[in-house]
């Protein structure tokens, strides 16, 4: 089932990026699934097909959007050991090890943390990101080790990712190198 939306560009939204704008006027989908329609030529911007998620719009830009349902894979829950470091009603706090991919796509449906997650969770995880992201608020990339938060329903997960998109939350990042960095100083 395909659904068009048209959009008309404010004042107030002028040198936006498009999918920014297309999240808070679209509340009902995923920044992750609008950015994918992007990437399928599913938008227009004045009637020419956006090429990029970061383009800038501005005041009297028309936005055509054509909806289409996503194919959806199931997640298959696995047997993965999680190290779990916190948990309450709310939400679970996972260490997440290197190696480890975040959530099912691109050719990797399983051995994810989502499927560990599914596995231990069942059904008592957040749906506000889909069937593959069952409670995924954030994610850190495969090689990267972390802590991940983990909405256990819909109403933690929308509060915490205002939170992330807010910037609310504190994080901290700990890099471990070894030889000299060039140059000596700076920031990175």
């Amino acid at each position: 089932m395909n659904n068009t939306i048209k959009f008309l560009v404010k004042r107030n939204k002028n040198k936006r990026r498009i999918d920014i704008f297309l999240t808070e006027n679209l509340k009902n989908y995923t920044r992750s699934y609008l950015k994918k329609l992007i990437e399928q030529k599913k938008v227009k911007l004045n009637n020419l097909i956006v090429t990029s998620a970061s383009t800038k719009i501005k005041t009297d830009d028309e936005i055509i959007v054509n909806l289409v349902k996503m194919h959806n894979h199931a997640l298959v829950p696995s047997n993965i050991k999680l190290n779990i470091v916190y948990e309450d009603n709310d939400l679970v706090i996972v260490d997440k090890p290197k190696g480890l991919v975040v959530h099912p796509g691109a050719g990797n449906y399983d051995k994810t943390l989502a499927n560990g997650l599914a596995y231990k969770y069942k059904q008592n995880l957040s749906t506000l990101n889909g069937n593959l992201r069952p409670g995924i608020v954030h994610r850190i990339d495969k090689e990267t080790s972390g802590i991940l938060v983990v909405a256990k329903n819909n109403l933690a997960h929308s509060n915490l990712g205002k939170q992330f998109n807010e910037h609310s939350i504190k994080r901290k990042y700990q890099c471990l190198t070894w030889g000299v960095i060039r140059p000596l100083n700076g920031r990175i």
